[in-house]
């Protein structure tokens, strides 16, 4: 039986990235992407709703990308998703929905980008997968 756990976003980021370490100093970025979806709604007048989904990139490429990760940017992200089970301080089990990047290419006018920026037109292979030595309780956020 085959299985698939892929996820393809378009959307701007909502405020630059954020770079922290697991307690094995392995580097994770995150950052949210506000995703619009327009519709017509039942009287045909346009509707505009925005879903913010976190993505999370690791190892090297999380380190060298999360400064061109700025709010407003606008990114494609190719990923997995994530699901994780936690209990919160009053000991109420919650659920947090991320998306693991793979993948990240930046979208726009050249002219929008700075010189010292990733080739927009280059998508970037991210270490998507949490190196073996990095648990849950690692990730600082």
């Amino acid at each position: 039986m085959a299985n698939l756990n892929k996820v393809l976003l378009i959307g701007n980021i909502g405020k630059d990235a954020e770079m922290k370490y697991s307690a094995s100093g392995i580097p994770v970025s995150s950052f949210s992407l506000a995703v619009n979806k327009v519709y017509k709604n039942q009287n045909g007048e346009k509707q505009e709703k925005t879903t913010w989904v976190k993505i999370v990139l690791f190892g090297k490429t999380a380190e060298s990308l999360h400064k061109y990760l700025l709010k407003g940017k606008q990114v494609y992200v190719e990923g997995e998703l994530n699901l994780e089970k936690y209990t919160d301080k009053d000991g109420i089990e919650r659920y947090s929905t991320k998306v693991i990047g793979r993948l990240v290419q930046f979208l726009g006018s050249k002219k929008d980008e700075s010189e010292s920026e990733p080739d927009i037109n280059e998508p970037v292979e991210t270490n998507a997968e949490p190196p073996a030595d990095v648990q849950e309780d690692d990730i600082p956020f």
